[in-house]
């Protein structure tokens, strides 16, 4: 992240655009399927589709910015900072 100062900014737009599509998916099936909508909506969907969205469902898991932003700061800090150089120059010697 170039701006660390931005991130609650970019935290508040995933999850709006994460409310926008899971509302709109919601909206859709129940248009879809009415009164035999069930509580978990991808239990309407065929298996192909349904292990579809549960694919791009872990993917989003897997790249919410939050664990990336935290991933990326811990290994700046083990790896770029002057004391984490210096503790892996003496294992090499």
């Amino acid at each position: 992240m170039q701006d660390p100062s931005q991130f609650g900014k970019m935290l508040d737009w995933s999850h709006v655009a994460a409310a926008a599509f899971k509302s709109g998916f919601g909206y859709v099936a129940f248009l879809t399927w009415r009164k035999s909508t069930l509580q978990v909506i991808t239990n309407n969907l065929p298996t192909i589709w349904k292990s579809l969205v549960n694919f791009i469902l872990v993917l989003k898991a897997i790249l919410v910015p939050l664990p990336y932003y935290a991933a990326a700061d811990l290994l700046q800090k083990i790896f770029f900072s002057g004391d984490a150089r210096q503790h892996l120059d003496k294992d090499n010697d």
